[in-house]
């Protein structure tokens, strides 16, 4: 369904480019060209523009009303729309607009054929690069009453104030066109505007309206239909109760992604004409919906992640028109009324992630045309009702995370157009499904997390579309089919997290990911997994297998790029004689809990690694100088911990050697000697609970990306140091140390997010800085066990985030 959603976020984006006018806008039968002055115009406005081809669109909302489409973006069946398909029906307009041609013939150039006046202007995709300014000589086509400029690139400029000149324009297009700054209060002045599209501007600064001017804007535009303004920053004042009263006309109504706040006015709902609004992302937007009469023209209902709430009233059976309901990740509660269920029109009903419970209509409703039904994360429960057969035309059905219970339901099946199913996450028992639960053409069922029992017998699933089963955390017992393997389409199958104890593969397989982790297999790991020829990543984690592993065995799968074999605790690792070079470049390569005793040699030659674990062994002595050579340009996480490690052949190796590492985990060994800097990029650094001794080297200080750093439990001493916040910690834990000293000046850099100090069982001294204050996201606070010279901090009691605070057993503090 993401896909499906995208693509109509896409799709109503280039739809928007246009509705203007081609034809002429006079019947008169005298005809004039180009007037001289408006050629004249035309081809300065060419001058003030380079013609650049767009290397890429940012992302689009392509909402599912098209209504605008310029003709040259005119588009074919929907399975060929992508932003790389829309770049190039895009090209230069003004390109063939040359002095000495009749300019009422110019593309994108529409005019009053009895006046010879410049009447629309539509370079919708024309590749324009540079500022629009403020004396651009298109304010002087005064007669324009259509303008469409949007997708092109306008530089982060503000929008001129002189459009307040064109004071007949009908129909106003700056969308997708780089355009910043707040919205002059002269747009007030196009009072003739039937159609307003300022959204989604993508400058480097916001496009917003400054604190009291949204109303005003709009408050003379009677004749207004459509407005969009769409990721315009309106977040300066909550939308007056009376915003948009005096539209009676509005059809649409588009404030996505606005920063607003407050209460919505639930009058807009009831405007007469109005047949789009959308208010989805605006998180802090409050509002609830209102009782809807059936004279509502109301078709879409966009009210997705926000935070309206209370509950859907039975008056929703009126909208007879409507298409699309989108409540979802927002706080509705209560029983959905059944009048929903015969609203015949609706193609399309997501209300997942609020708080509806209740069951499903046990009886048919009347839905012919609903596609996409998503219910998911809600507290809907009952047994899943067979009446659900009664949507020919879903495609989509997403039920996941809610309290249904019973048995998986035959009646799927019978959803002939049905490509998608999750029901995971529920409280569904009973044994697998019956083919005929399976509709033939289903791409991905997830029916994970529930109590499904019993083994799986050996149907004849013929399920050519389905390429993602997901079975995992149910109680699945005994050998997992073969057929399993066998489906012609299938790329991702996950078993995880039951009580399977053997597999059976008899034949090859399509399969990219196949995750089996969790489960009760036990003995070697079997050499029929080389039939996999196309496997990217193999999950084996956490079942009984044991012996010894000669990576040898995976040798012949050539694409494998994730493999986990962690806590298998009879497994072991081989130092193999297998030519290292034939088995697969790893990216993430899990052993932890393997009984390694060393550093496996095969490690040698990998040279792609991104999250390598060897955590959990017993690997003993210094870690050798060839590990450092490993995958230097890509390996992103490493966590050594819990080993019995003493130190490196060469400390200043872990400082320089992986350019790329992000998080460093050396927790729980044996390290001796002084506390290393890691590379200028890691973000995490824990080294805790090991045998360090010496001071903090000050070129911590020039870790610009560290974020948190855990070295409590050493024997480390001497002062922290005062530039260690520098650059913005988030977690600093130095507990159970001989530091000593004062605590440091925290947050008194630009980034003060530090969320974590524990600097408890040390030996510091002095006053607790008060500039402590500004950490504002301090949420934990451990100063416990030191020597501090002060009075109780309850100063403290202004940081409104801190949860826990010790300072027990500081020498000095009086009597609480």
């Amino acid at each position: 369904m993401k896909r499906i959603y995208q693509f109509l976020l896409f799709y109503f984006a280039v739809v928007s480019c246009s509705i203007y006018v081609t034809h002429s806008l006079n019947s008169s039968t005298t005809t004039f060209s180009c007037l001289p002055h408006q050629t004249s115009v035309l081809l300065q406005l060419k001058q003030e523009f380079t013609l650049e081809k767009p290397k890429k669109y940012p992302y689009f909302w392509l909402g599912p009303n098209p209504t605008r489409l310029p003709k040259h973006l005119k588009l074919p069946a929907y399975s060929s729309l992508s932003p790389y398909n829309i770049l190039n029906r895009t090209y230069p307009t003004m390109r063939n607009w040359k002095a000495g041609s009749d300019c009422c013939l110019w593309e994108g150039v529409t005019c009053n054929m009895a006046t010879g006046h410049v009447v629309g202007l539509d370079l919708c995709g024309s590749w324009l690069h540079g500022p629009l300014r403020s004396n651009s000589s298109l304010f002087r086509l005064l007669h324009l009453q259509n303008l469409n400029l949007s997708y092109n690139d306008f530089f982060s400029s503000p929008i001129p104030s002189a459009l307040g000149q064109l004071s007949r324009l009908t129909h106003l297009d700056l969308s997708h066109s780089e355009i910043s700054g707040h919205i002059p209060s002269e747009i007030s002045m196009l009072t003739n505007l039937m159609s307003l599209d300022l959204s989604y501007s993508y400058a480097d600064a916001d496009l917003y309206v400054r604190e009291g001017e949204l109303e005003r804007l709009v408050k003379n535009m009677t004749n207004l239909r459509l407005l969009y303004l769409d990721q315009v920053d309106l977040s300066s004042s909550p939308l007056p109760p009376q915003f948009m009263a005096n539209v009676s006309f509005l059809t649409h109504l588009s404030l996505r992604d606005c920063d607003l706040h407050g209460e919505f006015p639930k009058n807009i709902f009831q405007l007469p004409k109005l047949q789009f609004i959308d208010l989805s992302l605006n998180n802090d937007l409050t509002g609830s919906l209102p009782e809807f009469n059936s004279s509502s023209n109301l078709k879409s209902l966009f009210i997705s992640s926000t935070s309206f709430s209370g509950k859907l009233h039975d008056s929703i059976g009126n909208l007879r028109s409507l298409n699309f309901l989108y409540l979802g990740a927002s706080l509705f509660s209560g029983a959905v009324p059944s009048s929903l269920w015969n609203i015949s029109e609706l193609v399309a009903v997501h209300l997942f992630e609020n708080y509806f419970k209740g069951r499903l209509p046990s009886t048919p409703g009347n839905l012919p045309n609903l596609t996409s039904l998503d219910l998911s994360n809600n507290e809907f429960g009952g047994e899943l009702p067979s009446s659900i057969k009664n949507f020919p035309q879903l495609k989509y059905l997403n039920l996941r995370s809610n309290i249904f219970g019973g048995q998986i339901s035959t009646s799927f099946g019978n959803l002939t157009q049905l490509t998608y199913l999750d029901i995971s996450d529920n409280s569904l028992h009973g044994r697998f499904p019956n083919p005929v639960a399976f509709p033939s053409l289903i791409e991905y069922v997830d029916f994970g997390y529930n109590n499904l029992t019993g083994s799986i017998p050996s149907y004849n699933l013929n399920l050519s579309f389905l390429f993602q089963l997901d079975l995992s955390n149910n109680l699945f017992t005994g050998v997992i089919p073969s057929f399993l393997f066998a489906m012609p389409s299938l790329t991702f199958l996950s078993l995880d997290n039951n009580q399977f104890t053997d597999l059976d593969i008899s034949n090859s397989s399509q399969l990219d990911t196949l995750s089996l982790s969790g489960n009760k297999f036990n003995g070697h790991i079997p050499s029929s997994i080389s039939k996999f020829k196309k496997l990217s990543a193999l999950g084996l984690c956490a079942n009984n297998f044991s012996g010894s592993v000669d990576f040898g065995i995976f040798s012949e799968l050539s694409n494998l790029q994730g493999l986990c074999l962690s806590f298998n605790s009879r497994l072991s690792v081989a130092n193999t004689s297998t030519d290292s070079t034939t088995i697969p470049q790893f990216h993430y390569l899990y052993l932890s809990s393997c009984n390694l005793s060393v550093f496996p040699d095969f490690l040698k030659a990998q040279h792609e690694l991104v999250y390598l674990d060897l955590s959990s062994n017993r690997i003993g002595g210094p870690m050798p100088k060839w590990f450092f050579s490993i995958s230097t340009e890509t390996l992103g996480r490493l966590n050594l911990s819990h080993n019995f490690i003493s130190g490196w052949e060469d400390a200043q190796l872990l400082s320089f050697s992986w350019k790329a590492i992000g998080i460093l985990d050396l927790r729980s060994n044996k390290l001796q000697g002084t506390l290393v800097v890691p590379s200028m990029s890691t973000r995490v650094f824990l080294i805790s609970n090991n045998s360090l001794v010496g001071g903090i080297d000050p070129v911590f200080c020039k870790l610009k990306n560290l974020q948190v750093l855990d070295a409590s439990k050493n024997h480390l001493n001497g002062t922290i140091p005062q530039c260690l916040d520098k650059f913005g910690i988030s977690i600093l834990k130095l507990a159970n140390n001989n530091f000593h000293g004062n605590i440091p000046q925290l947050c008194s850099g630009e980034r003060q997010v530090l969320k974590t100090l524990d600097l408890s069982h040390n030996q510091l001294y002095g006053m607790i800085p008060r500039p402590l204050i500004k950490c504002k996201e301090l949420s934990v606070l451990n100063l416990g066990h030191n020597k501090f010279n002060d009075t109780f901090p309850f100063w403290l009691q202004d940081l409104t985030q801190l949860q826990e605070l010790d300072v027990h057993d500081c020498q000095s503090f009086p009597e609480k």
